[in-house]
């Protein structure tokens, strides 16, 4: 439980990737390797791994760290 940020942080990374390539090419890479049902599953994981994200980080929970 301790790495949760980390993996809600790297869903948001790859999804921001595919909305990138969308907007760059017109096609939905997700839909055209799930197909439309799963593809819409996976954009309401994302959707929880936002408002996780957005609440941890208004409550103080998880910090941005730099190296």
């Amino acid at each position: 439980m301790k790495n949760l940020g980390t993996y809600l942080v790297w869903v948001l990374v790859a999804s921001g990737l595919l909305w990138g390539y969308e907007g760059l090419t017109d096609q939905d890479l997700l839909e055209q390797v799930f197909g439309l049902q799963v593809e819409n599953i996976i954009d309401m994981v994302i959707g929880v791994c936002g408002l996780l994200v957005g609440y941890k980080l208004l409550a103080g929970k998880l910090t941005v760290k730099g190296k």
